[in-house]
């Protein structure tokens, strides 16, 4: 299917700002008490529904969010606030880049990878797979797309360049975020049933490791400072640093919330923020020793997704209901 190509309308952002302003539903602490500050809300025009995984793509200065309650990949264009959605066939959750070969993949409960052209996401095949999917994660040095089998106890290889399924890997419980560090090489599995990671040798595709993430419980958020050595994981309003070189458990911080999903490290202000999915936006400090809570930023009930910006340090977050659906950014004070 073509691409709907929807622009946001002054009026749309109009909208939006006035019901931030006047109603009250959007609302972030006073700034001499926040590290963030929020923005009016940009609706996505003639949509609905919750989002999964975000993604902020430097290089073509745009942020991806997966839209599964609209059957949906949403992205915006930071640099004209100009919002597009393209259809998935079915719902996806997971999102990763292929820049060598300039493709986008996005794989979810729809059962299969969606497989876009970068520069024009256009729609350019499709990889099916033996089941639900939730989080992906591309390595280019092996060009293998891993797939968590949501809920599942495997991890599918896929190959990009032969479009194929070629394998999978046995892992201790129910999945939850990928991470690919092209430092160790070495893939990193949030594993939320048995409150672990596990440690993925891509070169042969066996877990060569299992760490305890305690004190965080379902850790579902992951995020690496890859010049440091740490790996955040977060879950029911902990988070936690591991060091890579031992896989123990170095600091934790309790941030109040009883749910964390997505996280995102922004390595230039050495700040985690931790989508909460309860009104709170977690943003903790990275020390010498740990971590610190800075604090809650209000957000929105139901937004438990974020992504940042490196260079500008903007927090994206998203959220939708039955009637409408929304981009949002904070900026870093």
């Amino acid at each position: 299917m073509r691409p709907r190509n929807l622009t946001l309308s002054r009026l749309t952002i109009l909208g939006a700002s006035l019901t931030w302003l006047v109603f009250g539903r959007f609302h972030a602490i006073a700034k001499d008490m926040t590290p963030l500050v929020a923005e009016p809300p940009m609706e996505v025009p003639n949509s609905s529904g919750g989002f999964d995984y975000m993604l902020f793509d430097a290089r073509g200065n745009r942020v991806y969010a997966s839209h599964p309650g609209a059957g949906r990949l949403t992205m915006l264009s930071v640099k004209d606030n100009h919002i597009t959605e393209y259809d998935t066939d079915g719902r996806v959750n997971g999102i990763a880049i292929d820049y060598r070969a300039n493709r986008f993949y996005a794989a979810g409960g729809n059962q299969k990878v969606v497989i876009f052209d970068y520069r024009t996401m256009n729609k350019i095949g499709e990889i099916p797979l033996p089941g639900p999917a939730d989080d992906i994660e591309f390595d280019p040095d092996n060009r293998t797309l891993y797939v968590t089998h949501d809920d599942g106890t495997e991890l599918w290889t896929v190959d990009v360049d032969q479009q194929k399924v070629t394998g999978n890997i046995a892992i201790a419980g129910a999945p939850e975020y990928i991470e690919y560090d092209s430092k160790t090489h070495r893939l990193y599995q949030n594993i939320k049933t048995a409150n672990e990671v596990q440690v993925i040798d891509p070169s042969t595709n066996t877990v060569v490791a299992t760490w305890s993430t305690a004190p965080v419980e379902s850790p579902h958020g992951q995020a690496l400072d890859a010049k440091r050595g740490w790996l955040f994981v977060a879950g029911e309003g902990k988070a936690a640093a591991i060091d890579l070189k031992t896989g123990k458990v170095i600091a934790s911080v309790t941030f109040g919330s009883n749910y964390v999903d997505q996280i995102a490290f922004d390595a230039g202000l050495k700040r985690l923020y931790c989508a909460c999915g309860n009104g709170d936006l977690a943003v903790l400090q990275e020390t010498s020793t740990g971590l610190k809570l800075l604090g809650n930023v209000a957000d929105h009930r139901g937004s438990h997704t974020l992504a940042v910006d490196p260079r500008t340090h903007t927090v994206w977050v998203c959220y939708g209901d039955s009637t409408h659906s929304y981009l949002q950014a904070f900026h870093a004070e």
